[in-house]
């Protein structure tokens, strides 16, 4: 836990994004308030597989499609534009550290970070390989006050890091 922490505040004092991540419906209110108290992106319903490792090409069309939903704004397209979370796209750069707080259920986003080689926090539980994830954190991901635990902690550390300077 200390060295994945260690990479994370290494990312927060350089500014570069870090990504709260849960797909399991029912954890999503949970990563989305913890994400954006320490000022941060989640991913908690939709994933758009390549939006870490073709960040760009993702991203230029995101562009390309906002502005043609807006230039011919009706209710068809208003439900279209819907699918796209505008949260992916706060920045022009793709994560530099991802924070995933089910494994199990968000396989898609952690094999994405490990590819190239960007510091991914994982809680894994008994039914997942600790493999997938670059430091893995043993936990239950299927517990509420697991999951209310490990985002508060991260969110705290992450706050700590960026604005107090705190060394761990």
């Amino acid at each position: 836990m200390r060295s994945g922490l260690t990479a994370l505040g290494a990312v927060c004092k350089m500014g570069g994004p870090v990504w709260f991540i849960n797909l399991d419906p029912a954890a999503g209110i949970i990563v989305r308030s913890h994400a954006k108290f320490c000022g941060e992106f989640s991913a908690t319903s939709v994933w758009i597989n390549g939006l870490i490792s073709n960040y760009n090409g993702v991203y230029n069309t995101f562009i390309k499609f906002k502005k043609i939903a807006f230039s011919a704004f009706t209710a068809k397209n208003k439900n279209a534009f819907s699918l796209f979370k505008p949260w992916y796209f706060t920045r022009s750069t793709w994560p530099r550290a991802t924070f995933i707080s089910s494994v199990h259920n968000s396989y898609s986003p952690t094999k994405e970070s490990l590819q190239l080689n960007i510091p991914c926090l994982g809680i894994v539980d008994t039914n997942v390989y600790t493999h997938v994830v670059s430091v893995p954190i043993p936990g239950n991901d299927e517990s509420i006050d697991c999951l209310v635990f490990y985002n508060d902690f991260v969110a705290q550390y992450v706050l700590s890091q960026k604005y107090l300077n705190i060394t761990s």
